[in-house]
């Protein structure tokens, strides 16, 4: 994890010129919704303006909603690795979901887990493994986590 100014954990950062790279598209066409003649029609015999500032706007739209989101559930887990309980977890099953994100795997866990605030349950937990951590977890092994203080349910798994 980076650390910023302010000694604070990052669990990612954004590349700005990306970002940017993303954004352009939608600045072009809205952009090109002004520069256009207000007589110009698409085929379909609609006006080109309306048309070029709306395909902008949704292009926009789903770029703020990818980064609004990725922004949340980041703010989620460092919520969690600054305030969670630490706890340990007893793995009791590792299964496979045949899904992979950049090549790395998908795992579903049913851990013990016992944070010394609750009560010890069982929680059904998945998440992507980097595939040369998936070497080094065992049924029944301890793993170190840390457990969400408002939702006891949610953990966080830590690797070493």
């Amino acid at each position: 994890m980076a650390e910023t100014e302010r000694s604070e954990p990052l669990l990612w950062n954004f590349n700005k010129s990306f970002l940017l790279l993303m954004v352009l598209p939608a600045i072009g066409l809205i952009a090109a919704s002004f520069l256009v003649s207000k007589d110009a029609l698409t085929d379909d015999g609609y006006p080109l303006n309306i048309f070029l500032l709306i395909l902008g706007a949704f292009f926009l739209l789903s770029n703020a909603t990818v980064f609004l989101f990725l922004f949340i559930s980041n703010r989620n887990k460092l919520e969690m690795i600054q305030n969670g309980f630490p706890g340990t977890a007893r793995i009791l099953e590792i299964q496979e979901t045949n899904t992979r994100v950049n090549g790395m795997p998908r795992l579903k866990f049913i851990l013990e887990v016992n944070d010394g605030y609750n009560p010890a349950r069982k929680i059904e937990h998945r998440m992507v493994v980097p595939v040369l951590k998936i070497a080094t977890l065992k049924k029944g092994m301890e793993v170190q986590i840390k457990v969400h203080p408002r939702k006891p349910g949610m953990i966080l798994l830590l690797f070493d």
